[in-house]
């Protein structure tokens, strides 16, 4: 973070900005977490009741993305992608 504040000038002032952003992206999921304790343990009861359709669905959108891969279609995707970020300038 300090080497791209650093990097693309700016200022020390978006410097800052960009070093308090990166802490509170670290660090709110972790509170949140440790605020909703008792959500987060019945999410993962959840998740374990469900272990096996949650295998399933990830193998199938790995086969659905080699697929993709295989007859070209991924790269067509993300040419198209690409032409509509381009243009986007981050706010910070």
């Amino acid at each position: 973070v300090v080497a791209v504040a650093a990097g693309t000038g700016g200022g020390s002032v978006r410097g800052i900005v960009l070093i308090l952003a990166y802490c509170a992206g670290l660090g709110i999921p972790f509170v949140l977490i440790a605020l909703g304790a008792t959500r987060a343990v019945r999410a993962l009861g959840w998740l374990r009741r469900h272990t096996r359709a949650v295998q399933i669905a990830g193998g199938a959108l790995l086969v659905a993305v080699g697929a993709l891969l295989v007859s070209g279609l991924w790269s067509q995707w993300l040419v198209a992608l690409q032409v509509s970020i381009a243009g986007f300038t981050p706010p910070i």
